[in-house]
């Protein structure tokens, strides 16, 4: 062998040697590169974990918090209605006094009921749980009260009943609302002290 293919071979010996250098260098970059973006995963993953357990820890605390307020609010709505119902009734009564006492006459109980019923926006009835033939006495004992129509203490008497098992079916139900303060209204100057 001449000196000049030595010279060639130790060259591309060099060469090699420098590449299979360089590519060792390279892969252990890459390795500590791929070892860096694992830790960088695991810690990303796990701060997001931590969050997620936080925020569904916060989801749950703000959930539990709006529901224990919904609970109070509509505890005081229900008391609320009770109270009114009352004071309704005892309105009733009142006027009912004043009417056996002769100061006010049965046929102004007709301007109490239309304008009580005006503003308790009292609407139409439809069945369920009524039987078709309830639903409208109800609807005719609604629109004679918004008319200023007077009853008898029988016809309050049946609409009590029917507001009644409306309420027992849809006891929180809001459309049953002014049906009550109606029937506690008519209670009270129809029903209460009456001879």
């Amino acid at each position: 062998m001449s000196a000049e293919n030595i010279g060639v071979i130790a060259t591309v010996v060099a060469t090699l040697i420098a590449l299979v250098a360089s590519v060792i260098i390279l892969a252990r970059h890459f390795v500590r590169l791929e070892n860096k973006i694992d830790r960088t995963r695991e810690g990303l993953e796990s701060k997001i974990d931590r969050t997620r357990e936080g925020l569904e820890s916060r989801i749950d605390r703000t959930r539990e918090e709006l529901e224990n307020r919904i609970d109070e609010i509509r505890d005081g709505i229900n008391q609320t209605i009770r109270q009114s119902n009352g004071m309704l009734g005892l309105f009733g009564t009142l006027i009912g006094l004043l009417s056996e006492q002769g100061i006010i006459e049965k046929k102004n109980f007709g301007p109490i009921l239309k304008d009580f019923a005006q503003i308790g926006r009292i609407g139409e009835i439809h069945p369920n749980p009524l039987s078709l033939e309830e639903v409208t006495r109800l609807n005719g004992y609604i629109r004679r009260a918004q008319q200023g129509g007077l009853f008898t203490r029988e016809e309050v008497e049946e609409y009590n009943s029917l507001v009644r098992k409306l309420e027992q079916e849809k006891p929180n139900n809001p459309d049953v609302w002014p049906l009550l303060a109606l029937a506690a209204l008519l209670s009270g100057l129809y029903l209460v002290n009456k001879k």
